[in-house]
């Protein structure tokens, strides 16, 4: 029982770390400028669980190789969400890795 109690404590633990980790990556990000359309006057309040379940249900990612066509060569990761409102798997943002090794966005028009 005692082991039990050491176990879930320190899961506790480490979750909430991770969740500071990330709260610090957000407004970090968010400070200089990197999310398009906010700025360091964004200020976020953040509690567990959180306010809202967002739209996806789900979160994935798959890597590909392109083979043919442009950015043939490279790799890019496909991130997916399983829509709450539909169950559908949409793709919601994209990444491709340049010939410099630098990773760089592409621009996705969601679904409504």
């Amino acid at each position: 029982m005692k082991m039990l109690a050491v176990v879930i404590s320190l899961a506790v633990c480490l979750c909430g770390c991770t969740t500071l980790d990330k709260i610090d990556v957000i407004d970090q990000d968010v400070d200089q400028g990197y999310v398009q359309g906010m700025t360091e006057e964004n200020k976020f309040a953040y509690s567990i669980p959180n306010f809202h379940k967002g739209p996806y249900t789900g979160i994935d990612d798959v890597n590909v190789k392109v083979i043919e066509g442009p950015y043939k060569g490279m790799n890019a990761t496909f991130f997916l969400g399983k829509s709450r409102e539909n169950g559908e798997w949409e793709v919601f943002f994209v990444m491709i890795m340049k010939q410099d090794g630098k990773w760089k966005s592409l621009p996705v028009k969601l679904t409504e």
